[in-house]
């Protein structure tokens, strides 16, 4: 059997399990997260606005608030970076290929190129010429793909490259998109925007000019920093399967913010919104539905924070981290 053949086997099984996964819930983990904040911690959490003189912290009806996308951005970088570092770990697969050829573009749409385009195309025919040759197939590539939109894919499939329209299934084939969401596929962990109990401060900053690295003229600008008073962030997590490598990635992402901290919101480069991990109180519930007896099942369905807490080194270890 070629490596193509092995290859376009491993796609069927990890659509189909990505299919099936997106109709059951086998598997939830709840995370409380809370962080040390210390008297110079300060967060810029701004509301979007720029180019005017003063810009103020995010708000929901006066109270202040962490935005899930700041959350989700910095957790996608720390993610990326953990699964791009131990590509070498990674026995040779498609889902290797694809954490290679995954590629993020500053302020563009997640892609999947690199140098392995020509045999992810040749890859991609292959593929959706199984996909079609049975019923279910068809269901499966019709789930990602217009039926209207399939001829032209594969015309361009057979020129050796790659439409955004296929997108999707490379998306759903690559474990860093699968747990972190990619074009058309949504992310396995879910989070809300954060309220912050604190207060705020302004500070006043002169404007820099990137491409001359020298300071703007005439150019003062005023941020509102939030100093939280305490912090905490809830994530929820679903069908995650322990040793998966999206389990060794989500591992690798606690483990970061365990040793290293975490970084929130804007400016960074002048150390804001950096919040270290207090382990004692962080705490996770990680519920494998398929293991449970039914009238445990029916209780944890039912209200999954009756499930017994683990500290977050346990779920490192049972997600399959080091």
């Amino acid at each position: 059997m070629s490596s193509h053949d092995i290859y376009v086997d491993e796609a069927i099984r990890e659509l189909e399990k990505y299919i099936g996964d997106n109709r059951h819930l086998n598997s939830l983990i709840l995370l409380d997260l809370f962080f040390d904040v210390k008297e110079n911690t300060y967060l810029h959490i701004a509301s979007g606005t720029k180019g005017v003189p003063f810009i103020e912290a995010f708000k929901v009806q006066g109270a202040f608030y962490i935005p899930y996308s700041s959350i989700k951005g910095a957790l996608r970088r720390i993610g990326e970076t953990i699964a791009k570092s131990s590509i070498g770990n990674i026995p040779t697969s498609l889902s290797r290929i694809l954490m290679e050829s995954h590629v993020e573009p500053e302020g563009e749409p997640i892609v999947h190129r690199a140098h392995h385009q020509k045999e992810l195309a040749e890859l991609m025919i292959k593929i959706l010429n199984r996909l079609k040759g049975y019923e279910k197939g068809i269901s499966i590539l019709n789930s990602f793909i217009p039926e209207d939109e399939i001829i032209e894919i594969e015309q361009s499939l057979k020129k050796g490259l790659l439409p955004y329209a296929i997108e999707p299934i490379l998306s759903a084939l690559c474990p860093i998109c699968r747990l972190l969401g990619g074009p058309g596929i949504s992310s396995k962990i879910l989070i809300r925007d954060v309220k912050v109990h604190g207060e705020s401060i302004t500070r006043t900053h002169i404007g820099i000019n990137r491409k001359t690295n020298t300071v703007e003229k005439n150019v003062l600008f005023t941020l509102e920093l939030v100093q939280p008073k305490e912090l905490s962030i809830k994530l929820t997590i679903i069908n995650v399967h322990p040793e998966t490598i999206e389990a060794k990635i989500l591992a690798g992402i606690l483990k970061f913010i365990k040793e290293l901290g975490f970084w929130i919101g804007g400016r960074k480069s002048i150390g804001l919104g950096r919040i270290y991990l207090d382990e004692k109180r962080s705490k996770a519930r990680y519920i494998r539905y398929q293991e449970l007896e039914t009238n445990t099942l029916k209780e944890y369905l039912l209200n999954p924070e009756k499930a017994p807490a683990i500290d977050i080194n346990q779920l490192i270890r049972a997600l399959g981290g080091s």
